[in-house]
């Protein structure tokens, strides 16, 4: 029994999914029933007690919680899955997004779509397109926030994000990517201009920036408001051991994680 209810299904379709439950929940009763009525014979056969035994089984499992395991499963991250709080991180931007223009979640993402970006975490938008189902159009209207969220996990994590098939793509002159970012931003673009503009996150923008901030090249407030800065600043030289995810879960979504990075360069710089 206890391999059942273990047991997740993820599926876009509403029905599918209906249809799975109440299967899985016949065949618990079925297999919570015999037990029961196997039981009932152990000291000998009874027609009589065999009966009453199965009734009561079937008035028992009705009374029981066996069955609700199996309809969180459709909320759980799959089994074994590569990075199971990202996965569960954009199956909530996903639900929230469909909620909001009043469509089934599979018509914004794909579940198998999701499956593949907490295995591939790609880095970028060219990365981000060849993820099945998702394409040009979706990468436009989606790819900021869904690379928001994974750029994120991964800071978080302390992981590196993949640069998926860019090795087929012919060979370019390598750039100093943080540099770059650097002048345009020194040129007069915003940060949200110039992730736009190379296919990256705001964060991994801002990372770029903290770069030059702690190598006093550039002024922590041309970059932030002075009241955020200090803010941060102050956070972090009351909890000093406090590391980058501990003060981005302190703030919330107050902060990104760009910014908590480019005060701690600051600090860092400043000694």
């Amino acid at each position: 029994m206890s391999g059942f209810n273990s047991l997740s299904i993820l599926t876009d379709n509403k029905t599918v999914q209906k249809v799975a439950t109440e299967a899985l929940e016949n065949l618990q009763r079925e297999l919570f029933v015999k037990h029961i009525c196997l039981k009932s014979t152990q000291a000998g056969f009874s027609t009589r007690a065999y009966l009453r035994a199965k009734a009561d089984a079937q008035i028992d499992f009705k009374a029981s919680s066996v069955i609700t395991p199996i309809a969180a499963g459709f909320a759980a991250a799959p089994k074994n899955a590569a990075h199971p709080e990202l996965y569960v991180l954009l199956k909530k931007w996903r639900d929230d997004t469909a909620a909001s223009h009043n469509v089934e979640p599979y018509k914004v993402l794909p579940t198998k779509s999701l499956l593949e970006l907490i295995e591939l975490l790609p880095a970028n938008i060219p990365a981000l397109k060849k993820v099945k189902g998702i394409g040009e159009s979706k990468s436009k209207r989606y790819g900021a926030e869904i690379l928001e969220i994974i750029q994120e996990y991964c800071v978080a994590k302390g992981l590196e994000g993949a640069q998926l098939s860019l090795s087929e793509a012919p060979k370019k002159v390598k750039v100093d990517t943080k540099k770059l970012s650097f002048d345009l931003f020194k040129s007069g673009k915003s940060i949200v201009d110039i992730a736009q503009e190379r296919g990256l996150t705001t964060s991994t923008i801002e990372g770029h920036l903290a770069h030059y901030i702690e190598l006093g090249e550039l002024n922590i407030f041309d970059v932030m408001e002075k009241e955020k800065v200090n803010i941060i600043e102050q956070f972090v030289k009351e909890n000093p051991a406090k590391l980058l995810g501990d003060i981005k879960f302190h703030f919330g979504d107050a902060y990104s994680y760009g910014e908590i990075r480019i005060v701690l360069q600051y600090l860092k710089k400043m000694g």
